[in-house]
């Protein structure tokens, strides 16, 4: 009945649907995903797909995320002094509060990998979306930290989950059975990323990785300054940094940093110089080839209660950033940042009124594009170019770039496919020649389609974008006298690499040029 009146003009705002919804009653009424199916493909207009599809933007970048938790654990290392750790009788993993999104999902499921899948994937179906295409990131603090047995378990339990969905059942399989699964399922683990920290990273730990398919690696670096490091007790150095990245990029990983914006020195500097030494922070990063990540998360320091750097603050050892500070760092090196890099965050998901109020701002990222408009300036990151955040208002005209530059002793090329004519980004490969030629990402954007679905005139997935720049890749790799290609592949993404002439050798997908 729904979808009837969708289909002729009864129903075209939210509002209508609701009211609709509450005629049949709260029980009875279809969820949106159900009222999307009973509308056969060739009627699903984008109109109507945007009216039956709650929060849009969770698959606009060509993927639907599923973020789960580790169990509490203590950090290696000991306690950074801005970390809320012990804010729920120690309850809920490191530099979390227990309030956010994430973590209250992972409590209600008692930490249990197989549950927090699955209820996320139930919920994105509830809200209209097919999230066939699932990048997991496990979050959590230091996850390789914790017992091999139980990472092997939780990783098993989390693929499985996939496998198993809309199904669930109490036996479990193996670790590879549950891999080789996904390759196939219909919800597939495009891509595997886990947050760690810079000195947790070896030979060894990038073995396991790679058997577990994992593609990206996000490292806690908070700082390039070893004085900021030492002052908070990160409990690694610089060098422990430049030494991850290296052993990461070499193996095909994509590295993501996660860095603080206001964090104390050991030297009691004013708010002016610690904006200079944020804003310089940035220039070292992405000048310096040791560094050189494929993506940031920037995050504010906020100040919480029951750590170490409050009671600093109290004992006035250290002056609190404001929302000021993080639009001046932030209006000054947005329009520096690299194409081939792509801004995740601008604030940790904790809840605003979990602090004390230093940072009082959600929307940091609009306040910065706005204040950049004015200036005539903007951020060329590929978050701010994705076409499925870019507003379309002229022609589309494609046109293939390549972008180079020096990292860790390699060259890395940046092939994209843009949109010219307005400035926004449809797809993407990083190419990255050193010992080997290896590709470690590939990915287009627009909203994720089904695996199985056509392409429409307003969607960018499926139109052969992935082919073409993977074609570029080899011939750049076979120029430059390598005899064979590999590919860091998400375990989802290896049937795709076969149809295009690669094999599965060592847990990389690999093809002979």
């Amino acid at each position: 009945m729904i979808a009837e009146k969708i289909l002729n003009g009864e129903i075209k705002t939210a509002e209508e649907l609701q009211r609709e919804k509450k005629k049949i009653g709260v029980r009875k009424a279809p969820n949106n995903y159900d009222i999307l199916k009973k509308i056969p493909k060739k009627h699903r207009s984008k109109k109507i797909i945007n009216l039956l599809k709650t929060k849009p933007t969770r698959s606009k970048s060509g993927v639907n995320v599923i973020a789960i938790m580790c169990k509490p654990h203590k950090c290696p290392h000991g306690r950074c002094s801005y970390c809320p750790e012990s804010m729920i009788s120690k309850k809920t993993p490191p530099s979390y509060t227990g309030n956010e999104p994430a973590t209250m999902r992972a409590i209600f499921n008692k930490y249990d990998a197989y549950k927090q899948v699955q209820n996320r994937l139930r919920q994105y179906y509830l809200t209209g979306h097919v999230p066939e295409k699932i990048e997991l990131i496990i979050m959590g603090g230091t996850f390789n930290s914790l017992d091999i047995n139980y990472q092997n378990k939780f990783i098993r339990d989390a693929y499985q989950a996939l496998n198993d969905y809309p199904n669930s059942r109490e036996t479990r399989v193996s670790l590879r059975e549950a891999i080789k699964t996904n390759e196939q399922a219909k919800h597939r683990c495009v891509a595997l990323v886990i947050e760690t920290r810079p000195d947790w990273i070896n030979e060894k730990e990038i073995k396991r990785f790679l058997e577990y398919g994992v593609t990206r690696v996000e490292l806690g670096v908070q700082s390039v300054y070893d004085s900021v490091l030492k002052k908070v007790n990160r409990g690694h150095n610089v060098n422990d940094t430049i030494k991850a990245v290296k052993l990461l990029r070499n193996a095909g990983f994509k590295i993501d940093f996660h860095i603080m914006l206001g964090l104390p020195f050991e030297k009691k500097l004013s708010i002016k110089e610690r904006i200079k030494k944020d804003i310089e922070m940035f220039e070292i990063i992405f000048n310096n080839q040791e560094f050189m990540p494929d993506g940031l998360k920037i995050y504010p320091t906020m100040l919480v209660k029951n750590t170490k750097l409050y009671e600093d603050y109290k004992n006035g050892k250290y002056a609190p950033i404001n929302d000021e500070y993080v639009i001046k760092v932030l209006v000054k090196t947005k329009p520096k940042i690299p194409r081939w890099c792509r801004i995740k965050r601008i604030l940790r998901d904790i809840p605003l009124n979990a602090t004390e109020g230093n940072i009082r701002k959600g929307n940091l990222r609009e306040i910065v594009w706005k204040e950049l408009k004015k200036r005539k300036k903007k951020c060329n990151c590929i978050r701010c170019r994705e076409v499925g955040h870019v507003k379309l208002t002229k022609k589309i005209k494609e046109v293939l770039n390549i972008k180079s530059y020096n990292a860790n002793n390699g060259k890395e090329f940046f092939i994209s496919i843009d949109d010219l004519n307005n400035d926004a980004l449809l797809s993407f490969c990083r190419l990255r020649l050193g010992k080997n030629a290896i590709i470690r990402e590939l990915h287009s954007y627009g909203s994720a389609l089904p695996l199985s679905e056509k392409p429409t005139e307003n969607s960018f997935q499926h139109k052969g974008y992935g082919k073409k720049l993977l074609k570029k890749a080899e011939e750049i790799a076979k120029a430059h006298n390598y005899r064979e290609l590999k590919v860091i592949s998400g375990v989802g993404v290896r049937e795709y690499y076969r149809k295009q002439g690669y094999l599965l050798k060592n847990n990389y997908m690999i093809k002979k040029l």
